[in-house]
């Protein structure tokens, strides 16, 4: 373990775009009405969680990383992004209507391996597949009509979220910019 890295590090699995759905994500983003409180969120951190897992220890990362031999292999179904919703609490999000029935069973498996692993997950019990595009958002108003984002699920990557870091989320793997 490095000795400027904290013990434990703030983990989430997640569907990481590809610089055509980035891309499309910010486009939508910038079609909402945002009050000055709110907080955007910055390209390079936008995604889709699978199961956020909290503050776990350094030293378990390689065998999170390991669960990925249990997953199927992708894709996991186009997740059709076509609702821009305000949830309770501010957070602006772009959301699919109908998940690909690949993607949820995905994100159960998951859940399954990660409980077997005996780390417990933050995920709401009833998946809904979402992008955050603003937090602190309360009186934002979403565009009238959204243009459908079509993003083939086939990746899942783990990442570390590093509060008050200038790295902001660091993808640990597989693939992906930090990997």
């Amino acid at each position: 373990m490095t000795p400027d890295l904290p013990a434990t590090a703030r983990l989430f699995f997640a569907l990481w775009p590809d610089a055509r759905v980035r891309g499309a994500l910010l486009e939508r983003q910038r079609h909402w009405q945002w009050p000055r409180r709110a907080r955007p969120t910055p390209a390079a951190k936008l995604h889709a969680t699978l199961h956020f897992l909290g503050d776990v220890s350094r030293e378990r990362i390689p065998d999170l990383l390991a669960l990925h031999t249990g997953l199927p292999p992708g894709p996991y179904g186009a997740l059709r992004l076509d609702t821009a919703t305000l949830w309770r609490g501010g957070i602006a999000v772009l959301e699919s209507a109908a998940p690909p029935a690949g993607l949820a069973e995905l994100q159960s498996r998951l859940g399954t391996l990660l409980r077997r692993e005996g780390i417990g997950t933050e995920s709401a019990a009833r998946f809904r597949p979402h992008v955050t595009l603003a937090r602190a958002a309360q009186g934002a108003r979403p565009p009238v009509a959204v243009e459908p984002i079509d993003w083939l699920a086939d990746e899942v990557v783990l990442v570390e979220s590093r509060r008050g870091s200038p790295d902001g989320y660091l993808v640990l793997g597989p693939g992906g910019p930090g990997a």
